[in-house]
Formats: structure tokens, sequence, C-alpha cells
């Protein structure tokens, strides 16, 4: 019996997710293996692709890939013992390999119709290898613009994005951020993509100018976090005649990773010295958060107030609260009255440029921190 079109779908997109988020096609196997009840194999001799599904016997592989082979040969070739059902991997008239179904009965539809989702999720892990050997560099900007500018996105969009740039933060990355003193930012970028084969990085501005660009990238982990470490803070260190650089200590959560390109740009930020380089201190973060948001993230919890959006919403409108209330369709004396309770709390006027710059960093630190933070 055919399989309801809603089954397929979720299937379809399970095995879709399993090949995006960078579980390859053995996690499809075992998917396809639970499914149609029986052992699955993936083949595509050529790209040198091979994936059992978990329960499949050893001693067997080897001779189903010399069948495949044969099969995207040309060749005639029989057909082992314990295929229950076979599906073509192909692209136009080529053959690319097969999926076989083990098992001692021929397999029904059902079985038939599972496989064939399998075949189209192999190739879409084949397309992705081939636009992971051709980097996209508009992938790597917007991912990393978009990390810089505060944007939380979630493991599976961070690891697929970068994939689509050709970088694997599948296992985690080192953030680093410089400010750029020099007139020619792209040949900073290259210097990092030379030293960091496979890393991500692009100059980053703040979309008017007023700022230094910077130069943000993630480092993808070598060896664990300790090695990483040590090799990011020496190309810091070759990066800092071209401007104060920061960086964040290995992270291999790929989740959190917006939160390290965060923390990085804010020790340049936060720095109280001239060191060309300074590694992210959380001791500094939850310092500068404490004289900024804290007083107001307290009351707005004590009170019921909405203090903290006020002010994140003024400071992204450049400090103009008009703008704001009108936005916001609240009276204009609203907004004044929430932004005097700011300044009554915190002594921080958000009409001043340099307070303004303060409170934008103490948002970006809460940001940070947000795992740390009671609520």
């Amino acid at each position: 019996m055919s399989a309801h079109p809603a089954e397929l779908r979720t299937l379809h997109l399970a095995m879709l997710d399993a090949v995006l988020v960078g579980e390859g096609l053995v996690a499809v196997a075992d998917l396809a293996a639970t499914e149609c009840g029986g052992p699955v194999v993936l083949i595509v001799p050529r790209l040198e692709v091979l994936a059992p599904s978990s329960d499949v016997p050893g001693e067997a592989v080897a001779n189903l890939r010399r069948y495949v082979l044969e099969r995207c040969r040309g060749r005639v070739a029989p057909v082992p013992a314990g295929v229950a059902a076979e599906v073509p991997i192909a692209t136009g008239a080529e053959l690319l390999g097969a999926v076989l179904l083990l098992g001692d009965a021929p397999a029904g539809e059902r079985a038939l119709e599972r496989l064939r989702l399998v075949s189209v999720a192999a190739l879409t892990e084949i397309a992705l290898a081939h636009a992971r050997d051709v980097p996209d560099d508009g992938a790597s900007a917007t991912l990393l613009a978009a990390l810089a500018g505060g944007a939380r996105l979630s493991r599976e969009e961070i690891v697929r994005r970068a994939a689509r740039a050709g970088c694997d933060l599948r296992g985690g990355a080192v953030a680093l951020v410089c400010e750029l003193h020099v007139e020619r930012p792209r040949h900073v970028v290259a210097l990092v993509r030379d030293d960091w084969p496979g890393a991500l990085a692009q100059h980053v501005t703040d979309g008017a100018g007023l700022a230094p660009p910077r130069l943000v990238a993630l480092l993808p982990l070598r060896g664990g976090g300790p090695g990483s470490d040590a090799a990011a803070a020496a190309l810091a260190r070759r990066l800092a005649r071209h401007g104060p650089v920061g960086v964040a200590p290995a992270c291999e959560d790929p989740a959190q990773l917006g939160a390290a390109v965060e923390a990085a740009g804010l020790a340049i930020d936060l720095a109280t010295d001239e060191r060309a380089v300074t590694i992210a201190d959380r001791t500094r973060l939850r310092e500068h958060y404490a004289v900024t948001l804290e007083p107001l993230v307290r009351y707005d919890d004590l009170y019921g107030t909405e203090l903290v959006p006020t002010l994140e919403a003024v400071l992204a409108a450049g400090g103009d609260a008009g703008a704001v209330a009108l936005a916001q369709g609240v009276p204009a004396h609203r907004i004044r009255y929430r932004l005097e309770k700011v300044r009554e709390l915190g002594g921080w006027d958000a009409a001043l440029p340099v307070h303004q710059a303060a409170l934008s960093r103490g948002v970006r630190c809460r940001r940070v921190l947000a795992d740390e933070l009671p609520g």
C-alpha cells in the first residue's frame, strides 16, 4: 500500500535535514532502514560515497559496491543475493549509483517510495558537496554580517550557511574581530583565508561609514579548543599591525558562534589599555552590563515596565525618541518619560552620542551573557 503524502513529506524533510545539518548519508540510510524494515545501503562509486545503515553486515558491503560499480559502467551484473529492492541514483541519463534495500523477500511499493526519497537526499548531498568546492562569498558575507549585527541563528542554519561558503563549522570555531585601520581591507581578509584554510572572513561596515570597517572571522577548530586558541592568538598578533584585534575563546557549539563574534567585537570596544590584541573577558562584559543595562532590567522585572525595549528601539533609531513614538503609535511623552527613568536609574542620557555608545555596548553584553543572567 502506498504511503500517505503527509507521511512521505515528513520523511523527506527528515532526510534533507540530516543532509543539511551535516549528519550525512549514513543518517539518511538509518532513517530509510527504520521505515522499510530492513538494512539500506547508498552507493555512489565515482564519488566514493558508501553509506550503509547501521544494521548492514560488514561482509556484504564490498560485494554490493562491486555490483553497483558494474551497473554504473553500463555492464550487466547479477543482482547479489539478499537484495530486496534497488532504486537508481541518477542525474539525467547518467547513473551515479544506487540505493539498495536488503532482505529475503521482494519489496513492495511502500518501501520503493521510501527508497526514492533516499535517492533524492543522495543527490542533494552530492550537490552540496559540489557547492562546497565552489565557495559562495555572498553566503560568507551575509552570515558574518548577521552574526556581527547580533542575530542569533540556530546551529543548523549557521552550519548550513557556512557550508555554502565552503566552511565546516560543525565542530565549532574561534571568533576573531579586527578593527581595520587600512585602506585595503580585502587584503587583510585574504591574509586570514591564506593563514587559516577553510575560515570564514569578511570585512563588515556599520552602513553609515562613521566607524572603521571591521574584519570578522570564524576559524574552524583545529584539533580541539586549546590548540585552536593558541593558533588563533598567533594569527591575531599578525593582524594587529592592521588595527586592534579581539578574540573570543574557542567555541565548540555552532549555536553559540553569534555570541562569540559579538564577544570578540566587545573585547575591542571595552579595552581599557592600548593592547593590540584583547581576549574576550566575560568578567569585563558582566561589569559593563552591571553599570548600563542591569538596573533597567531589574526595574522592568519589578514593575512590569518596558524601559529596556524602549531604550533598544531608541538606540536603533539613533537617539530619535520622536521617531520611536511614531513607529510604536504611542504618545511622545511616554517615550520621553521612560528615557528620563533610564537617566534617573543609571545616569545615562540616550540623547548623547557617547552615552548611546555605552548603552549599545550594554545591550550587546546582555546578548552575549544571556545564558548566565537570571530570567
